[in-house]
């Protein structure tokens, strides 16, 4: 079944079809399919975080204020405020420091 869609938006885009840019919940899910395909290990840092929640953690761990992030990712601030809020919740953490510092605490993925 998959073979066949896939297919079938091959003969789209090579007959001209110019589909429209995925929205911000289209290109996460299209990243963790990706993610989940390649078999990456690291993907989402063996805490259950999604591709995008790990992405912007990573951002936030290196100092990048969200506007930043948002900056890097073609995001909304509100869209990556949304985004942290969220990866906080799934790892039980106060603060975006305190997040970070728990996926610090993590053995690293096995590859």
């Amino acid at each position: 079944m998959r073979r066949r869609r896939a297919e079938t938006v091959r003969r789209l885009i090579a007959a001209g079809w110019n589909p429209p840019a995925p929205t911000d919940t289209q290109a996460d899910r299209i990243l963790d399919d990706i993610y989940q395909v390649a078999g990456d290990a690291r993907h989402g840092l063996g805490l259950g975080l999604t591709a995008r929640e790990a992405q912007i953690l990573t951002l936030t761990a290196e100092g990048n204020t969200a506007p930043e992030i948002a900056r890097v990712l073609g995001r909304s601030t509100e869209t990556v405020r949304k985004a942290q809020k969220k990866l906080r919740a799934k790892l039980g953490a106060r603060t975006n420091a305190h997040a970070v510092a728990i996926s610090l605490r993590q053995p690293p993925a096995e590859s």
